[in-house]
C-alpha cells in the first residue's frame, strides 16, 4: 500500500512544509519507490509510492490532472488544472467501464488510477464516489471551493485515519503518521480498550484507541471547510432482486465469470503471490489468476505445522501449487515464539494473535501484492441461522434437484443447522448472556459502562432479508479490523493484499443467488472449480485444525504458566492488579484467549512507554 498523508488549516494559517515532509518520510516503509510532497497556501498532501499496477510505472503523487500545464488526454477540464490535487492509495477495478462513463479515449486505460479518480471528482463531484469500485483510500484538495474531500472504500480494505483539533486537520492512511503532528496527543480512549478487552476488537468503526484520532469508517467520505468536518455513509449493501436461473450450469457459469472478472482486475502486475492453504478459497483464486492471467508468474506462500499439531495443509497446499504450475514456499510455525515480534515494530493498536508469522517481508522481496481468498467464507457458508426471507426463496423442485446433486457429487448429505434455523423462524432466540472477565477494573467497568456495552454488541439482530448473516458479517467491524492487521503498518512490509471475493460485484451475485443449496459447503465454489484443482482438494471436507496450536506453543516454551503477567503502570487502569490472569495450558481455549488480551494488551502498553520507539 502506498502511504498518504496531508493536513488542512482550516482557519487559512500557511501549511508547514516542514512538518509534512516529517510525515511523509515516516512512510517510507510503505512506498519506496517514491516520496514527494506539495504544499499549497493553507493545505499540504504527501504521498510515498509503492509500484503495485503496470500503470503506477508512471506514476507520481500528490497530483493535479495536469501538473506540468499540459493536457496528457487530450480532454477540456482545464478547470482543474492546478487546481485540484488528489494523494491516493486506490486500485481501481472496471477501468475500462469508468473510463466509458467519463468518455475518457483509450489512452486514459495507461493512466495511474488516481488519475481516474479526478477526472470523476471533475465530473460528478463529491458523488464520484458512487461510481468507483475498487479498494481505496484518498484525499483531494479542491481550491476553488476550498474542501478536502475523502473517501474509503465500500469494505474499509484500505485504512484511513484523521485527527481534527482546532482548526487543523490531519490524516493518513498509517495512525503513527498522524501522531507525529504536536497538536495530537497520545491519550487513551478507554471505550476502545474496553472493547479489545471485551470482543477483540474496537465495536465503533468511527474511532481508535487514541482519543485525538479518528477512523474514516468503510463507505464513508469526509468533508472539510471552513464551516467544519463532517462524514456520511455514501453505500450500503443493497438488498436487490433475486437472481434465479432454471439450471445450475447457469448460476455456476455466472459465479466463473464474476470471479474470473475481481481476480484480473487485482492483478495488473508481473508478478503476484498468493497466501494459499489447502482448502477451496485461496486455491480458487491462485486457479482463476492463472486462468485469467497465464503468463504471470505466481508464487505461493502456505503456513504449516509440521510437528506441533496434526495439520495437513502442506500436501493438500502442495497438490494445488503443482497442479497449477506455482513456486510454493511453506513457512513451519511450530518453533515461533508467543509474542516474539510484537516488540519488534510498533503495531499501531493492539492485536490478540501471540503469534506472527514472519514472512511478509520474503514476499515483498519477489512481489508487493498478495492475493487471498477472505470473504468466501460469509459468502458461500450456509447461515446457522436463516431468515424466513430466504425459506420463500427456494423453489422447492428445483432445490430438491440440486440437493440430490450434492449428495451424488460429493457422497455425504448436506450441513443444515435445522433447530436454529426453526429457533429463528419461531422467534425464541434467547438473550445474550453476559459474562465479563473477572480480572476488569470494577472503576473502569462503572465509567465506561462496559457490562452494558456488552450486551448491546453480543446482542443477534437479524432482518428478514436474504443472507442476513452473510449481510451482517460483510458489514462488521470484523473485516475492516482484519484488513488493517495485514497492512503494512502492522506488518511492517511493502505488501498489498487484495481479496477478489470481496469484489462489489461478485459480492452482489452471491448475496441475490439462492442459498440453498449453493452455499452448503460451498456447494457452488466446489461446482465452479471441476476441472481447475486437484479433486481430493475439491472434494475435500471443510478440516478445522486438529489441536490447538497457541496452547501448545505455551506449553512449550514455558511462557506465563507459573507467573502471572507482570502488568505496566498503565494497565492497572483497565485490569485489577490482585486479578491478572496466569496464562495456563490447562484452560478452556475459549478462556486463555480472553486472558490473552491482558497479556496483548500489557505488550503493547509496554512498547508504547519506549520514547520515540513507535516513529520509524
Amino acid at each position: 500500500m502506498s502511504g498518504i498523508a496531508g493536513m488542512i488549516h482550516l482557519d487559512g494559517r500557511p501549511a508547514d512544509r516542514a512538518l509534512i515532509e516529517s510525515m511523509t518520510a515516516s512512510l517510507a516503509f510503505r512506498g519506496p519507490d517514491g516520496q514527494h510532497v506539495w504544499t499549497g497556501a493553507s493545505v499540504a498532501l504527501g504521498h510515498t509510492l509503492l509500484k503495485t499496477t503496470f500503470e503506477a510505472e508512471s506514476e507520481r503523487q500528490p497530483a493535479s490532472l495536469y501538473g506540468q500545464g499540459t493536457d496528457r488526454l487530450g480532454m477540456d477540464r482545464q478547470a482543474i488544472d492546478g487546481q485540484v490535487w488528489i494523494t491516493a492509495d486506490a486500485r481501481i477495478d472496471a477501468r475500462e467501464d469508468l473510463a466509458r462513463e467519463l468518455e475518457l479515449p483509450q489512452s486514459a486505460l495507461a493512466r495511474p488510477d488516481y488519475e481516474l479518480i479526478l477526472h470523476a471528482y471533475a465530473l460528478w463531484g463529491e458523488a464520484c464516489v458512487d461510481h468507483l469500485l475498487g479498494d481505496f483510500a484518498f484525499a483531494i484538495w479542491d481550491a476553488p471551493s476550498r474542501k478536502l474531500f475523502c473517501a474509503r472504500d465500500h469494505f474499509g480494505i484500505k485504512p484511513f485515519f484523521y485527527a481534527h483539533h482546532g482548526g487543523t486537520l490531519v490524516f493518513s492512511n498509517t495512525l503513527n503518521c498522524i501522531r507525529l503532528h504536536p497538536a495530537v496527543s497520545d491519550r487513551l480512549n478507554e471505550l476502545a480498550i474496553g472493547d479489545f478487552l471485551l470482543f477483540d476488537a474496537n465495536q465503533d468503526t468511527a474511532t481508535t484507541i487514541f482519543a485525538d484520532i479518528r477512523r474514516l469508517p468503510a463507505a464513508h467520505v469526509l468533508v472539510a471547510t471552513v464551516n467544519g468536518v463532517s462524514t456520511r455513509r455514501y453505500w450500503s449493501l443493497p438488498e436487490d432482486e433475486p437472481i434465479r436461473y432454471r439450471r445450475t450450469r447457469d448460476y455456476v457459469e455466472g459465479f466463473r465469470s464474476l470471479l474470473e472478472t475481481a481476480t484480473a482486475d487485482r492483478l495488473r502486475t508481473a508478478r503476484v503471490a498468493v497466501t494459499m492453504s489447502g482448502g477451496l478459497d485461496s486455491p480458487a483464486v491462485a486457479a482463476f489468476a492463472r486462468k485469467v492471467s497465464p503468463g504471470t508468474a505466481l508464487h505461493a506462500h502456505t503456513l504449516v505445522y509440521d510437528w506441533l499439531i496434526p495439520d495437513e495443509e502442506r500436501h493438500f497446499a502442495g497438490l494445488v501449487a503443482e497442479s497449477l504450475g506455482m513456486s510454493i514456499v511453506f513457512t513451519p510455525l511450530d518453533g515461533d515464539r508467543p509474542y516474539a515480534r510484537v516488540e519488534n515494530f510498533g503495531i499501531p493498536e493492539p492485536w490478540n494473535q501471540p503469534l506472527l508469522p514472519d514472512f511478509h517481508h520474503r514476499i515483498a522481496a519477489k512481489t508487493p501484492v498478495i492475493l487471498t481468498g477472505y470473504g468466501a467464507d460469509p459468502l458461500l457458508s450456509v447461515s446457522p441461522l436463516m431468515s424466513w426471507a430466504a425459506v420463500q426463496a427456494i423453489p422447492p423442485v428445483h432445490t430438491a434437484l440440486n440437493f440430490a446433486r450434492y449428495m451424488w457429487d460429493f457422497r455425504t448429505l448436506p450441513q443444515f443447522r435445522l433447530r436454529s434455523t426453526l429457533q429463528h423462524l419461531l422467534g425464541r432466540q434467547s438473550e445474550p448472556r453476559v459474562d465479563l472477565p473477572g480480572w476488569l477494573n470494577a472503576d473502569f467497568v462503572r465509567r465506561c459502562r462496559l457490562d452494558e456495552r456488552a450486551v448491546t454488541y453480543r446482542r443477534t439482530a437479524l432482518t428478514n432479508q436474504l443472507r442476513p448473516l452473510a449481510r451482517r458479517s460483510l458489514c462488521a467491524v470484523t473485516w475492516p479490523a482484519a484488513f488493517e492487521a495485514e497492512d503494512a503498518a502492522c506488518l511492517d512490509a511493502a505488501v498489498e493484499h487484495r481479496h477478489p471475493f470481496f469484489d462489489l460485484r461478485l459480492v452482489r451475485y452471491l448475496m441475490a443467488i439462492p442459498e440453498l443449496p449453493f452455499s452448503m459447503d460451498k456447494y457452488l465454489l466446489r461446482l465452479a472449480l471441476r476441472g481447475m484443482v486437484p479433486e481430493p482438494v475439491r472434494t475435500r471436507p471443510k478440516t478445522l485444525l486438529q489441536g490447538d496450536p497457541l496452547r501448545t506453543a505455551f506449553k512449550q516454551h514455558g511462557l506465563g504458566l507459573t507467573q502471572p503477567i507482570q502488568p505496566r503502570a498503565r494497565l492497572n487502569d483497565f485490569v485489577n492488579p490482585n486479578a491478572i490472569p496466569v496464562l495456563t495450558s490447562t484452560a478452556a481455549a475459549e478462556q486463555l484467549w480472553v486472558d490473552l488480551r491482558v497479556a496483548t494488551l500489557n505488550c503493547w502498553l509496554q512498547y508504547q512507554e519506549k520514547p520515540n520507539a513507535w516513529k520509524r
